[in-house]
């Protein structure tokens, strides 16, 4: 049953960061490292070169907060798999990221497919992030005139 209970946390770990990224919430994203966590992007499909590196919660809160450029995100969960190791958990979690920007007359997709790669450890009986590497394998942009759209 605990084998159950610490997928279904882990997962849930997952999808809160996901939604309080989406409500525009990067404290409450943030809150879900450790202390001194450390966010990783690589935005060229490897983890050779990182474009960005956040350690600690304010920095993450910062580059959480960054999405807010854009009028709406919506991140999409795919599948997952964790392995748990008694306090400590290894994970990956595919997702499809979907921004949107509205220009004048025009509005901006951009659509990033994203592994997510995580450490996890559990404190106080509760599971945080203590790495997240955020790998995006590929990206879209489209623009569409929204005078199209009626």
């Amino acid at each position: 049953m605990r084998a159950l209970a610490d997928q279904r946390a882990l997962e849930r770990l997952t999808e809160e960061y996901a939604h309080a990224t989406d409500r525009r919430e990067p404290g409450r994203a943030a809150a879900l490292f450790t202390e001194d966590g450390l966010f990783t992007m690589f935005m060229d499909g490897t983890e050779n070169e990182p474009a960005a590196h956040y350690r600690g919660r304010p920095a993450i809160t910062e580059a959480i907060a960054s999405v807010t450029r854009y009028d709406a995100t919506t991140h999409f969960l795919g599948q997952r798999s964790f392995e748990v190791d008694g306090d400590q958990a290894q994970g990956e979690t595919y997702c499809l990221a979907y921004h949107v920007r509205k220009k004048p007359g025009l509005q901006v997709n951009v659509v990033l497919a994203i592994r997510y790669l995580d450490t996890c450890v559990r404190r106080d009986g509760r599971w945080l992030l203590s790495e997240r590497r955020l790998v995006t394998d590929w990206m879209e942009r489209s623009e569409h005139s929204l005078a199209d759209r009626r």
